[in-house]
């Protein structure tokens, strides 16, 4: 059996580009999304047995005072999934356009139920040999907004790696061009800026595990080569000669890339930065507030001088919104404005570890963003 790999970030992040960089080298195999509903059972698993309603599996988490991240961990540690509910998993998968491995319906027959990790390696290792004839070092997966499953994974010795790309590149990626055709339907900005801090707390969380590293988008496209040597260093695989101009797929035919705005083969840096001509100055201003901290700590350039507070308590949501879960009114709802409000007053002064993890999940990623709100 090969060892884990797991990619994961926020959508529109570059985690499909690095997913296919990695699988072009021949010791490892990375599956593209291929269960993303197995993801969904076991958050939704999670929630009923601490007796918690959401309407929506992906959540950003922060203002929650409910959920224990021991409890989480432990649980997708020990909690089995029933023949019955395995099924229903796969019967999900058929209809659910997130699914980008149909490969995974010619195997489905030899996967058995059981615990998450038992399923993950078994998934992962059972397409590894569909899509690679030789023996290799890792199988794996990329999936987006799995940050929460990374803890575990790594507990479970699986090498984990996030991406992260500019928010403001994430928001006008989300936001125009044909980005439904690979995120579905429209989200409010502030979810797409919660989850994107979700992305960077997880990071901040893991950052010091040796099987876990980050790696920026920006840097990805502009020194590829370097970037993935680093990588290769890190799975301790040697380094191979990846060719970043035509890159194929799983299935060895050329991929075209999932651009929101054109078609393209290759690597190329000309997203980088494509915001500053698509979206208004309060909305660039407003992300650079929401996410100051955060973008300072991964060294993002920031044209916001300090912290616009009264645009955070009056701005409203830019953007249609159509996704049927979450509330259209998201971003300007008052409840949401207020925990902004109290996410910022905290990291000016000294809060308790119970408000620590409510507003930054973790207190280690309290402590570090509140080091570089002064920066």
């Amino acid at each position: 059996m090969s060892n884990k790999i797991f990619i994961t970030g926020t959508y529109r992040s570059g985690s499909t580009l690095l997913e296919k960089l990695l699988h072009a080298h021949p010791d490892l195999s990375v599956a593209s999304q291929p269960l993303p509903s197995l993801y969904f059972h076991f958050k939704n698993e999670f929630y009923k047995q601490q007796k918690l309603q959401r309407p929506y599996p992906i959540n950003p988490d922060f203002g929650e005072e409910d959920i224990y991240y021991e409890d989480w961990v432990k649980f997708i540690g020990t909690h089995k999934i029933s023949e019955k509910d395995l099924q229903h998993i796969l019967r999900e998968l058929k209809s659910y356009r997130g699914q980008k491995s149909p490969e995974l319906f010619k195997i489905e027959d030899q996967i058995s139920p059981g615990t998450f990790s038992e399923i993950f390696s078994k998934i992962n290792n059972l397409l590894g040999k569909v899509y690679k004839s030789q023996a290799i070092k890792y199988s794996g997966s990329k999936e987006i907004f799995c940050e929460e499953f990374t803890p575990f994974l790594l507990s479970d010795q699986c090498k984990v790696i996030i991406i992260v790309r500019d928010p403001r590149d994430i928001v006008s990626s989300v936001s125009f061009g044909n980005a439904e055709e690979y995120i579905g339907n429209a989200r409010p900005i502030l979810y797409s800026l919660r989850m994107w801090r979700k992305s960077v707390a997880y990071i901040i969380k893991n950052t010091l595990n040796k099987n876990f590293l980050f790696v920026r988008y920006e840097d990805l496209v502009k020194d590829t080569t370097d970037v993935l040597d680093k990588i290769f260093q890190f799975l301790n695989v040697p380094p191979a000669d990846i060719d970043v101009v035509k890159l194929l797929d799983q299935n060895n035919q050329f991929w075209n890339g999932n651009s929101s705005f054109q078609k393209y083969s290759d690597v190329s840096i000309s997203s980088a930065g494509r915001y500053r001509s698509l979206l208004s100055s309060s909305t660039i201003r407003y992300i650079e507030s929401t996410c100051f901290s955060e973008l300072k700590y991964l060294g993002y350039p920031i044209s916001t001088p300090r912290i616009d507070r009264e645009l955070i308590k009056y701005f409203k949501e830019p953007f249609t919104v159509n996704h049927e879960l979450i509330d259209k009114n998201y971003t300007h709802d008052p409840g949401n404005i207020a925990l902004e409000e109290e996410r910022l007053n905290a990291l000016s002064v000294d809060i308790d570890s119970r408000l620590q993890k409510k507003y930054f999940l973790f207190p280690e990623v309290y402590q570090t963003l509140k080091n570089f709100l002064a920066i």
